[in-house]
């Protein structure tokens, strides 16, 4: 996985789909996975990772909100799938943010979104 025992036991995942959110949270705890959270709709409120919680996967954010968020943070990949079936999440980022640069607590009203 690339994270130490300690990072496995602190990281979250954060999505700007609650598709991806919904994904995770369904198919993720059989790999191991902590649960996932969105500022997407209804998943908003279901609230944000507890603060402290790193590294942070990001699924869909590019490089101006991973450098605005975070002030440690590498690209991870880009998400495909084997089918090779054309969707919404077919080439998008995913990053690992190693140091948030503000607490989840004070980003979590800044992520809320109805796209």
């Amino acid at each position: 996985s690339g994270f130490t025992e300690a990072e496995q036991r602190s990281a979250s995942i954060f999505t700007g789909s609650y598709g991806e959110a919904g994904a995770i949270d369904l198919f993720g705890p059989a790999s191991g996975l902590p649960s996932a959270s969105s500022g997407h709709n209804a998943y908003w409120t279901w609230g944000p990772p507890d603060d402290g919680s790193v590294p942070v996967i990001v699924v869909g954010y590019g490089e101006s909100w991973m450098t605005r968020e975070c002030t440690d943070w590498e690209p991870a990949g880009t998400i495909i799938n084997r089918a090779g079936i054309a969707n919404e999440e077919m080439g998008l980022p995913l990053s690992v943010c190693r140091e948030m640069r503000r607490p989840w607590s004070e980003v979590w009203p800044d992520t809320r979104h109805y796209n």
